[in-house]
Order: structure tokens, then C-alpha cells, then sequence
């Protein structure tokens, strides 16, 4: 299993065909799971940037994964060509607000040697996914950095770790930790090129194949693994998630502080609400947000 996973590890993504990398995942390494649950009750949030405000979504599709799978022509952290998934972020003991996680996923100018370099205003708009019933998901916390930098990584990792060393054969559990940190590692990795998403999607394809799976769920590469990732398949979407509020949300960017604008809502949507409408909201002001980047200090709850 040494020689097969440093003969995986040493492969060239770009020059190595996808179903090569799944065959390899599904016939030649054993594919070790860790299972977690998103309770219902909780929230996933999922940001879409805008191209103006001409660009106003008035539909739930709109807010959800990709319904035309033509328009998906390249590899995701979670996907290959052609297939959907629900991008999104949960709440975190590090990050309590997901829709700063997401912003950093979706925005380049919060990502890697951007980050803190480019000033910037731009509008998005936050779904706000309540879960209705239990999500069961592959929980990737093997990444070193990340069981590192935060506890509640670091206590799932030790979780896993005691449940797969009691379960198997030391042996055979050193080998399938040594797969988990792998593809915690991929899930979780700062990439340059498109290719180096082919190895964390074959590993969600294999995961999800087995049909038990509603997605997998992982630590944001993009807020130093503070923040925690999900991508779910859309029967999940369908039958686990609704979609309870969007907002629109001005964000100003400058250095290494963001100031979220609440400017519109729709309010609460029914169960099975489709189309909706916009409601204005009482923004902060510019002598708010002003005060914000000269202080750090965030503008009072109105009343």
C-alpha cells in the first residue's frame, strides 16, 4: 500500500487522464471513510457574486448548484466536468458566520497572496439553506495544518483516529490513516491549475458511488482552515435543504479588513418557494464604515 500511494502521490494531474486517477482511487487503494452528521436545524450558506446590481436572482435555482451540468466544464474540489454539486459553508467554533467562508471561497481577491493586497467593493448574495434533516457526510480532518491551527479539527481527527485503530488491525489502520491524510491534504489543497482538483473529485466520486453519502465536508484552504467547506450532491439539496432567506450584501474590501453591507432581503420563503422578492434594508452608513476601517469597530445593532 506504501508503494501504491507514493506511486499515486508522484503522478503528474495535468498529463494523467481523470479516469485513470479514479480507476487507481477505486481498484488499486482501499478508500477509507469517516462519517459525520449536519444536524438539522443548522444553516449552510452559499455566496454568489454579482455582476451589478442588474444582476438581481429572483429564483431559488439561481442560489442553488448549477442546474444546466453543459455550462460545468472544468474540475471543482468536488466535481469533474458535467456533474453538480452544492457548494456551501457551515458554521464554525472559529468562524461563526458561514457566509465569510464562502466569500473567501468564491472572491480571489480574499484568496492566497491577494488576500490583503487588493481593495475592493463588490455585491453578493447569501442563500441561507436551513438543513430539515439530518446530512450524512465524509468529514475530511487529516490535513496536518489544519488539526494544527484548530481544535475542533484536531478532536475530530482524534476521534477518527481512535475509532479506525479499534476497529482494525494496527497494520491495516496505519494504512488507512495514511490514505485519510492524503486526501485531506487534496481536499484541502491552494490550487494553481484546474488539474489539481482531479484527485479530491475522484475521491468525492468514489465516496459518493457508495450511496450513503450526501456529500463530503472539509476545511476552507481559503480562511487558513479555519472555516469548514461542504459539497453535496443535489439529492441532498432536494430533500435536506431549504433555502429560508436571501440577502444581498455590499462588501467593501481594503487591506485585510471586509465590511459586510446588509442592503436588501427577502425575508423568510416558504417551504417550497420558488420565486421571490427583494425588500430594502437600513444599510450602515459611510460614516459607519469609515469608523469600521479606521478602528475595527463594528457598527452598533439598530434598533
Amino acid at each position: 500500500m506504501k508503494r501504491r500511494l507514493k506511486a499515486f502521490q508522484e503522478l503528474d494531474p495535468v498529463s494523467t487522464p481523470y479516469k485513470r486517477i479514479l480507476e487507481i482511487i477505486n481498484k488499486e487503494l482501499f478508500v477509507p471513510v469517516t462519517v459525520a452528521k449536519i444536524h438539522a436545524g443548522h444553516y449552510v450558506e452559499r455566496v454568489r457574486i454579482m455582476d451589478g446590481t442588474d444582476d438581481i436572482f429572483t429564483r431559488k435555482s439561481e442560489l442553488s448548484y448549477i442546474q444546466d451540468v453543459t455550462k460545468i466544464t472544468s474540475f471543482g474540489r468536488a466535481n469533474s466536468p458535467g456533474k453538480a454539486m452544492f457548494y456551501g459553508a457551515v458554521a464554525s467554533s472559529s468562524i461563526w458566520s458561514p457566509r465569510i467562508v464562502a466569500l473567501a471561497e468564491t472572491e480571489a481577491a480574499l484568496q492566497g497572496e491577494n488576500k490583503g493586497a487588493t481593495d475592493k467593493q463588490l455585491l453578493i448574495t447569501v442563500g441561507k439553506w436551513l438543513v430539515k434533516k439530518d446530512l450524512i457526510v465524509s468529514e475530511m480532518v487529516f490535513k496536518k495544518d489544519a488539526i494544527q491551527k484548530t481544535p475542533e479539527v484536531k478532536k475530530a481527527f482524534e476521534q477518527h483516529s481512535a475509532a479506525i485503530i479499534a476497529q482494525h488491525p494496527l497494520p491495516e489502520a496505519k494504512q488507512s490513516i495514511a490514505l485519510l491524510e492524503f486526501f485531506s491534504e487534496a481536499m484541502a489543497k491552494r490550487a494553481r491549475t484546474n488539474s489539481d482538483y482531479k484527485i479530491s473529485a475522484a475521491f468525492t466520486e468514489s465516496i459518493l458511488k457508495m450511496g450513503e453519502f450526501d456529500g463530503i465536508m472539509f476545511q476552507s484552504v481559503q480562511t487558513e482552515f479555519e472555516g469548514t467547506n461542504v459539497a453535496l450532491t443535489p439529492k441532498a439539496v432536494e430533500e435536506s435543504l431549504y433555502l429560508e432567506e436571501a440577502l444581498i450584501i455590499s462588501v467593501d474590501i481594503r487591506g485585510k479588513r471586509v465590511f459586510l453591507n446588509n442592503l436588501a432581503r427577502t425575508g423568510l420563503l416558504k417551504l417550497d418557494q420558488e420565486e421571490f422578492s427583494w425588500a430594502i434594508m437600513d444599510p450602515a452608513s459611510r460614516e459607519e464604515i469609515e469608523h469600521f476601517f479606521e478602528t475595527g469597530e463594528l457598527p452598533k445593532a439598530k434598533e
